[in-house]
């Protein structure tokens, strides 16, 4: 064994600091690695030894102000400690009397070891195991046996080089709140232990002295949650219990049922505990649910609807009542079949041909009455919806101090007339100013290959994250958050006025919200289609562009069908204009035709207007004053 000194400092009434003598350190090894004997004496201020009493430590190599990870050890009728350290810096609490010290244990000799000055409290560390009194000087409760090169502190007597006799220690578990029988496994030694009652119990076999042991749990007793503390160490004679506590969970039930005569999707809200649940069924079968939260014996539930979906009714048996000893099962949401959607108003399809613009993408309606668009993904302009009139708003650079970008995708406008854009190749998002001065909005590469973005009813900037797989939410700070995770690429993007965020997504056909925490699919089936009808029953074929209009429904630039789509909220769809073939051919909505529409807005007079890659805006008309 190597025997190694360390300098204590504690701290008297006066505050100052005395030198104690060496700390006698035998260093031990073990298949992790090599640890140190620790003894001390300690006293209170008055001189009085701190017999029975609990000591708390831990390790933390940066500072011992705070304590995370407690181990304890308890001091003898003479306030003598004994424990086992790896090579580190400690902090020590002794709760009982507002105490505490500092230690070092190195790896070398007695210039490696330092025991700092008492941090908290009045406290009086001795080395070694003193006995008590302590005498004139530390060693005078016994030799250290530094000239033996004997590790053990001896019992007062000195050791006159005799070898100390092995000592062995008992395990012990306190055992508390248990109603049937545990077991215990030793992993030191695989030693088992079966305890039956509360109470002290001892492992058969005592283990030597600065052996470690490691406490498993093995099995718990039926309808209870067991848990052990204070389960592995040094066998010392400081080494505390281990800590058994055992107890009964109060028994909780589950809520759960059916719901029947459904053709799309419904949400259903456990209120007493803030819970909502989808349940979809497609073809009207019956489909069961089960709520997540578990309610206890005697407590309330009651499960509404949020919202209906549109042309449905549905009633729930058995929405509420008080639970008593058992699961309940008989839940039953009865839905009816929703009649077909009402026929389209009539509109009508113009031209608003721009000259000198050759390329259009992202478009968005501001309150100042004007149409901005992204030009040539470079450029950013604003176009009158009634004329035409054009206007650079801002030109790329860099020789006019602006950036450069490399493709606009997507534009909007906030209520106070900012402006928003992602550079989609760029992987930055910029903010302009009513004044038109231009800033970096959300840094590079925090967003990649961003598309569409909305601003909120928050007043924060949504982002389809397209290559992260992901949707954004970025404050006035630029300060950005991960609204939801997405195992698909987010294309279009829009905010409604209640915080429903709808989108679709790159290769899919359908139209998707986040509402209530949960990503559902609003409208659509798998697989392009061309069919107005309710939830799946309405079918895209790869859906770009959103906007929301004055009514709140959902406008959809159905790309591959060449055509205009609306969306109600409870997901009915009907075709706004287009006919499914490829062309630019104005005039009613049933004959109109479109090329591959991708972005569009919506303005308050309830006109449509559709961003068209050949320098042309299509505008949708109401013929009677509402689409």
């Amino acid at each position: 064994m190597l025997l190694a000194s360390a300098l204590l400092l504690s701290c008297g009434q006066s505050g100052k600091s005395d030198l104690s003598s060496a700390l006698l350190l035998s260093t031990m090894s073990n298949e992790s690695e090599p640890v140190s004997r620790i003894d001390l004496t300690i006293f209170d201020f008055g001189g009085q030894p701190l017999r029975d009493t609990t000591v708390y430590y831990s390790k933390n190599e940066a500072s011992a102000a705070a304590l995370t990870r407690f181990q304890s050890a308890r001091t003898n009728e003479n306030g003598e400690l004994s424990i086992y350290l790896p090579e580190g810096y400690y902090a020590f609490e002794i709760f009982s009397i507002g105490a505490g010290f500092e230690l070092l244990v190195g790896a070398g000799g007695p210039e490696s070891h330092f025991i700092g000055p008492s941090r908290s409290g009045y406290v009086d560390v001795w080395l070694g195991l003193l006995g008590y009194p302590p005498g004139s000087g530390p060693g005078d409760g016994g030799d250290t046996g530094e000239e033996t090169g004997d590790g053990d502190s001896g019992d007062g007597g000195d050791s006159g080089g005799e070898t100390n006799p092995v000592v062995y220690r008992d395990i012990a578990v306190q055992s508390s709140g248990l109603t049937g029988t545990v077991q215990l496994k030793n992993q030191s030694n695989n030693e088992t232990l079966q305890i039956t009652a509360n109470g002290l119990w001892y492992f058969p076999t005592a283990i030597e002295e600065g052996t470690q042991y490691s406490i498993s749990l093995l099995s718990s007793p039926e309808g209870q949650n067991c848990s052990l503390s204070q389960a592995s160490g040094y066998a010392s004679m400081s080494m505390p219990a281990v800590i058994l506590e055992c107890s009964t969970p109060e028994p909780t039930y589950k809520i759960s049922g059916v719901v029947e005569g459904l053709h799309r999707h419904i949400y259903l809200g456990l209120t007493t505990e803030g819970e909502y649940i989808q349940v979809w069924s497609d073809d009207g079968s019956p489909r069961n649910f089960s709520f997540r939260s578990e309610v206890k014996s005697g407590e309330e539930y009651n499960i509404k609807i949020p919202s209906i979906p549109f042309n449905f009714t549905c009633e729930i048996e058995n929405a509420s009542g008080i639970v008593t000893d058992h699961d309940i099962t008989n839940v039953r949401v009865i839905c009816t079949e929703p009649e077909s959607p009402a026929p389209q108003s009539p509109v009508t399809v113009s031209t608003l041909q721009l000259e000198g613009i050759s390329y259009l993408y992202g478009i968005d309606y501001a309150p100042n009455g004007y149409l901005y668009l992204s030009h040539n993904g470079e450029n950013v302009i604003k176009v009158h919806p009634d004329t035409g009139a054009t206007y650079v708003v801002l030109q790329e650079g860099p020789d006019n101090g602006n950036p450069e970008f490399d493709t606009i995708s997507g534009i909007t406008v906030g209520p106070d007339g900012t402006i928003y854009l992602n550079d989609t190749e760029l992987f930055t998002t910029y903010r302009i100013s009513t004044r038109y001065s231009i800033s970096v909005f959300l840094e590079q590469f925090v967003a990649f290959t961003a598309f569409d973005l909305d601003v909120g009813p928050d007043g924060a900037v949504y982002i389809a994250d397209y290559g992260n797989e992901r949707i954004l939410r970025v404050d006035q700070q630029g300060n950005h958050t991960v609204v939801v995770d997405l195992d698909y690429n987010p294309m279009g993007l829009v905010v409604a006025e209640d915080g429903t965020i709808y989108f679709t997504v790159a290769q899919m056909d359908n139209v998707y919200q986040f509402k209530h925490g949960i990503v559902s699919r609003l409208a659509g089936a798998h697989g392009c289609g061309f069919q107005d009808g309710t939830g799946i029953f309405g079918t895209f074929c790869g859906p770009d562009g959103l906007a929301i209009d004055r009514d709140g429904n959902i406008v959809v630039a159905d790309r591959f069908n060449n055509a205009i789509r609306r969306i109600t909220p409870d997901g009915v769809v009907t075709t706004v204009a287009g006919t499914g073939e490829e062309g630019q051919l104005d005039g009613p909505g049933g004959e109109a035709t479109f090329h591959s529409p991708r972005r569009l807005t919506t303005l308050p007079d309830g006109r449509i207007a559709v961003a068209a890659r050949q320098s042309v805006i299509r505008i949708i008309s109401p013929v009677d004053g509402d689409l």
